[in-house]
Parts: structure tokens; C-alpha cells; sequence
């Protein structure tokens, strides 16, 4: 089976650096986008992401805004899976989207096991998705 893939849109370098970093340490593929324009394009010429990962302060778009772009765009990503990261995490937007069972998580991260627990649970989640869809 070939590594899951995960798009990590994030204007923080230093916060990209991490996410990468503990992403590879645990086998998956990475692709990084510092801003809403280099995520969407990413998104439109890769049709194999499984997971993105969305500060919620990107530029021009915040990530509540991409979410909503790639979901009503991007039919062949209607249901991907998706973790919010943001300093931020008191934000009445975020606070709808936790509402829909999206992690959200406040960075810096205090503990890097719950950033990749989120994602593991994500992918889980989809797979598990996959197999409704396909009954």
C-alpha cells in the first residue's frame, strides 16, 4: 500500500517545518502550500491527497474559507477528511466547524502525539467512509 498523502497548508515556515517532520517520521507523503492560492492549486492538479491540514489564518483565503472553495470546487474532494490548526482556536468560525467534527488544534502544539492522533483518526474515519460509500 503506498503512503497516505497529506497537504499542509500553513504561512507559519517554522509551523510547516513540524507538521512535515513528524508527518514523514510516521510514513506519509507531504505537500506543503504556504498560502490559499498554492493549497488550491495543489488540490486542482493532485487528484491522490487524503487528508488536508488548514491554519485557519492563511492568506488571501482563511482556511474556513478554502474549506468551503475546495468542498463546492473540487467534486473529487466533497468529503476529505480535515484538521484545523490555529492560534486561534476561540474563533466563532472555528467554532462551527467543530461543531461538524473536524479537529481543531491550537498551535503551537504542546504535545505532538495529539496532532498525529488527529490525523490518524482523520484517515481511520475515511476509510471507514469509503467502506459506507461503497455498499
Amino acid at each position: 500500500m503506498s503512503a497516505r498523502r497529506i497537504l499542509i497548508a500553513e504561512d507559519k515556515l517554522e509551523h510547516r517545518k513540524v507538521m512535515k517532520a513528524l508527518l514523514i517520521s510516521e510514513g506519509y507523503e507531504v505537500m506543503l502550500a504556504e498560502n490559499s492560492l498554492e493549497a488550491e492549486e495543489t488540490l486542482r492538479k493532485d487528484a491522490g491527497i487524503d487528508l488536508v491540514v488548514l491554519d485557519f489564518a492563511l492568506l488571501p483565503e482563511n482556511g474556513v474559507q478554502l474549506l468551503r472553495k475546495i468542498r463546492r470546487s473540487f467534486p473529487r474532494y466533497t468529503h476529505i477528511p480535515v484538521i484545523f490548526v490555529t492560534a486561534y482556536p476561540e474563533n466563532e468560525e472555528l467554532v462551527a466547524i467543530k461543531k461538524q467534527d473536524i479537529p481543531v488544534l491550537s498551535k503551537p502544539f504542546r504535545h505532538y502525539q495529539d496532532f498525529l492522533d488527529a490525523v490518524k483518526t482523520q484517515l481511520t474515519n475515511k476509510q471507514s467512509r469509503k467502506g459506507v460509500d461503497n455498499r
